[in-house]
């Protein structure tokens, strides 16, 4: 069993102020995560501190890196190609300042409440506005069997089928 209790330190959950101070004290942020991460918050908060990132070839790092220019991928499961790009950056502070510059204005530029807010509106918008053939909207089954989705109440304009409500407003006995 390794011994990392001299180097580790675990500090639980942190405050948004701890997690700034953290991220300003590295130089460089990898998370080499196995599974395919669909979301990589972790990498938007570093490359909005300015901290270039190492991350695997998978999930959502490709299209992350490709969108801020802000890190490096590695091949995925490959210890060797991912300690190559650490020490790609630490020998090279000039290049590690770039990407965590392009990184840090792309997210201030492209990545903000506001504009990820705006992004989620304009689906919603094209979605509530546009009629679509192709639309299949789900039955509501009752309590017990499983929905089912019925071409019948597809096409332009098609609606959930109200839920069953009681003829009358009075209360039911329990």
């Amino acid at each position: 069993e390794l011994d990392l209790t001299g180097i580790f330190d675990y500090v639980g959950e942190v405050s948004r102020a701890e997690k700034i101070d953290f991220l300003q004290a590295v130089d460089v942020l990898s998370v080499p995560t196995t599974y395919r991460d669909p979301k990589g918050l972790f990498v938007l908060e570093a490359l909005a501190n300015g901290i270039p990132v190492v991350q695997p070839a998978h999930g959502s790092f490709p299209e992350m890196i490709a969108a801020t220019g802000g890190g490096l991928l590695f091949e995925p499961g490959s210890t060797e190609s991912l300690a190559d790009k650490l020490e790609q950056l630490l020998r090279e502070p000039r290049t590690r300042h770039e990407l965590g510059s392009h990184g840090a204005n792309a997210i201030q530029a492209h990545f903000s409440d506001a504009d990820m807010a705006e992004a989620t509106l304009g689906v919603y918008r094209q979605w509530v506005q546009k009629p679509r053939d192709d639309a299949r909207v789900p039955v509501v089954a009752a309590p017990g069997q499983a929905g089912r989705w019925n071409g019948s109440h597809t096409g332009p304009g098609a609606r959930l089928p109200a839920p069953h409500a009681p003829t009358d407003a009075r209360p039911r006995p329990t």
